[in-house]
């Protein structure tokens, strides 16, 4: 009777074939079948199993089309005729007990798995590890067998869904009906996971007696990223059968558990972004979403930084998408041209419209209300959702002066690029929809500019708070745009920002620069389209090679702070890539730069936009930094090493100093505690010292009351020996004998 039968999908296995093969020949269990199931083979597979069943006639060839190891396995299974089944890999090997200790521990206890552990053995170096997650001995249950209605044992976390690792009773798995997918890889975890809350009795041999062999290239898990999707079908399926059974309510949360350890381990392991971002779009469908997977709480989880991995991910993902998105070209649609009677407009002023309906109107007011009057609005909606388009068309009805153009979601800085690609005035001026400015700004501005000549005039704004809240969180902004520094002399570009960074009063904000439309097109200027914080790479390059700039003291802007927009919303990642795109940027030009003053200002900036990159990095969610694994692999690399490898000292630095902190609370709560034990035992001393002194003097008296007793018992000693001695007097005895009489009357008068 054949006790154990050996099924193993052989494809391209011919270097590992013959090792795999020898220690199952010498098996200390003999009453055993190795089936090997030829997955077609384009090696020497064939001719090695046919050398060994010339060998050993237990051994069984079956071949197919190559069609992977599910299937082989599946038709294994249809061939053996042995009390239980064990599926191992061509690649591996075993220790020789391997069958024997297994089958008597299943035989022993009646079970329909047997599980056991296994090590892990590197094809390039030799070494042999421990694997301790193949049969996690911490979670195995005293008693056994056991099954998943077995009180606090959870099936699924005992061991990772390896076929290798386990021994199924075959009539428990014909009665069950399982079978492997017919999946690329892991094939193996519908089967395993399934046979594992199905089982009535599982036991265990707590040995390690597989050898898994890793560091080969041509493994199935090194060709996982060719078909990266496959596990999730496996745990579909896995899902679908357990709800089908009606069991999964029991073993849901052991499920989701294995289910995110799956998830984690497909995504860590994933060659490149490329793949990473299929398996993350493949969470975002109805199939991943029914399993309730993301919406349980962190605490549901043994290991809920897995849980923030899966979520970094997916914020990963979502941002690459968004940020895909936006650094496709698009088309701007002009729907009106704007008209004037005069000449060459004095002034273009640009303004990007998104989703501001509620303060458009106030803008564009103090803009058709400007005293120079040679001017043209360009409006260029930005796709938005709200009536802000309605209202753009309502102004041009109004003003011939405004040019209408809109366009898909692209940002503000798509939206700008097209503005100034319609300008056609001496000067620019970009404007947000959302802000006013002073009446008479454009006419100063415009004679400050002709008068010097000059490239870029930069002027100041003041802040106004659309409640009391933001005006005590923001309150930062009450002053951040005007500037106390004397900049009033015409100088070059370098020159400015140089002398603005020693006072701390650069500021990039395109609304505060009135800039030459000669010298933008001459420096071939650009908003730098799909990134947030754009303004920080756009002003760097209008003010550096400015030959002639200047700056007036003036309060002509009037930025509004209010809720939901970029200045006031939490920190997102978008802001943090927006801040080191501009880093990047200004480095290039560091790196580029001789040495002299502007050299210094390059490197104060340098130095400026990496501290906030990292501080507003720092501040990001957990899941909400992972974001940077989806970053062009260059940038990548540069921000992992400059921003979150720093972060993670940082994030450790943080930790050591919480833990050190907390040392000295428990210090201090220590101290305490010892103090007061100390007042304690000082008050028990004086409590212990009055006792003794009461105790003493108890003592004292006790000894004082002896003598007293003595003293009386000697009194009364001596008045009893008088007693005697009376008694025995002739007086006394005459006396008794007189009066004798006259007792006896007197008692008989008492009856």
């Amino acid at each position: 009777m054949v006790k154990v039968s050996v099924i193993i999908p052989v494809y391209n296995a011919e270097k590992y074939l013959d090792q795999c093969l020898e220690s199952l020949c010498v098996q200390t269990l003999k009453e055993i079948e190795i089936i090997c199931v030829d997955d077609g083979s384009t090696d020497g597979s064939p001719e090695i199993l046919k050398k060994f069943r010339e060998k050993d006639d237990r051994i069984q060839i079956l071949t197919q089309n190559n069609q992977y190891a599910g299937a082989a396995r599946n038709n294994g299974m249809k061939a053996a005729s042995g009390e239980y089944l064990l599926f191992l890999d061509a690649d591996d090997f075993f220790e020789e007990t391997l069958l024997e200790k297994t089958y008597l521990q299943g035989k022993e206890e009646q079970a329909d798995i047997v599980l056991f552990g296994a090590k892990q053995y590197n094809e390039k170096t030799g070494e042999v590890s421990s694997a301790p997650w193949y049969l996690k001995k911490e979670f195995l249950p005293r008693e056994h067998p056991f099954s998943r209605t077995s009180s606090g044992v959870n099936v699924l976390g005992i061991a990772t869904p390896a076929p290798w690792t386990k021994l199924f009773r075959r009539e428990f798995i014909e009665k069950e009906s399982l079978s492997f997918q017919a999946l690329q890889n892991s094939n193996d975890v519908y089967f395993v996971l399934t046979a594992l809350c199905l089982a009535e009795k599982i036991t265990y041999v707590e040995e390690e007696l597989v050898f898994y062999r890793v560091g080969m290239k041509e493994s199935l898990q090194g060709s996982k990223h060719l078909q990266p999707l496959c596990f999730l079908e496996a745990y579909y399926g896995v899902y679908r059968e357990l709800k089908t059974r009606g069991i999964y309510e029991e073993v849901e949360q052991g499920f989701l558990n294995t289910f995110l350890s799956g998830c984690v381990h497909n995504l860590r392991t994933a060659a490149d972004w490329e793949t990473k971002s299929r398996i993350c779009e493949k969470m975002t469908e109805p199939e991943f979403l029914e399993t309730g997977l993301m919406e349980k709480p962190e605490e549901y989880f043994r290991r809920k930084e897995d849980l923030l991995f899966v979520k970094g991910m997916q914020a990963a993902y979502s941002w690459a998408e968004k940020h895909h998105h936006k650094c496709l070209p698009v088309e701007a649609v002009l729907l009106k041209k704007g008209s004037w009677d005069f000449g060459m407009p004095k002034v273009s002023v640009v303004i990007p419209v998104y989703n501001v309906e509620r303060y458009l109107k106030e803008c564009l007011d103090s803009i058709l209300g400007q005293t120079l009057k040679e001017i043209e609005i360009i409006c260029v909606d930005d796709g938005s959702a709200d009536h802000s388009l309605d209202i753009l068309k309502e102004y041009g009805d109004r003003d011939c002066r405004i040019s209408i153009m809109t366009q898909e979601n692209r940002g503000a800085s798509s939206a700008r690029n097209h503005g100034a690609d319609l300008a056609s005035g001496e000067y620019l001026y970009f404007m947000d929809g959302d802000d006013i400015l002073e009446k008479e700004a454009l006419e100063k501005l415009y004679a400050i500019s002709e008068e010097k000549a000059l490239d870029v005039l930069y002027f100041d704004g003041c802040s106004f708070f659309e409640t009391e809240e933001l005006k005590e969180s923001k309150k930062n902004y009450l002053t951040y745009y005007t500037r106390t520094g004397d900049y009033s002399h015409v100088m070059t570009g370098s020159r400015m920002l140089y002398e603005m960074m020693c006072r701390d009063e650069y500021r990039v904000s395109p609304c505060l620069q009135f800039i030459n439309a000669v010298y933008y097109k001459k420096e071939n200027l650009r908003f730098q389209e799909g990134i947030t914080a754009e303004d920080n790479i756009f002003t760097f390059q209008c003010i550096m090679p400015a030959g002639r700039v200047y700056h007036t003291k003036e309060v002509f802007f009037h930025r509004r702070v209010r809720n939901n927009s970029i200045m006031t919303a939490d920190r997102n990642f978008d802001e943090i890539y927006g801040f080191f795109a501009g880093y990047l940027a200004i480095e290039k030009v560091f790196r580029d730069k001789s040495s002299g003053m502007e050299e210094e200002a390059i490197e104060k900036l340098v130095k400026l936009r990496l501290r906030l990159t990292r501080k507003l990095y720092h501040q990001l969610k957990p899941e909400d930094k992972l974001a940077f694994e989806a970053m062009d692999p260059r940038e990548k690399a540069y921000f992992t090493m400059l921003v979150k490898d720093y972060d993670d000292s940082l994030s450790r630095e943080e930790e050591l100093h919480e833990k050190y902190k907390q040392v000295c609370r428990d210090k201090t709560e220590r101290g305490l505690e010892i103090r007061t034990l100390r007042r304690e035992k000082q008050e028990r001393g004086e409590e212990i010292r009055q006792l003794r002194s009461e105790k003493k003097e108890c003592e004292q008296e006790i000894r004082r009351q002896e003598k007293e007793r003595d003293k009386l018992l000697k009194e009364k000693e001596d008045l009893e020996k008088k007693l005697e001695l009376l008694k025995a007097s002739c007086s006394y005895r005459l006396g008794r004998g007189l009066t004798k009489p006259f007792r006896w009357i007197c008692g008989a008068l008492k009856k």
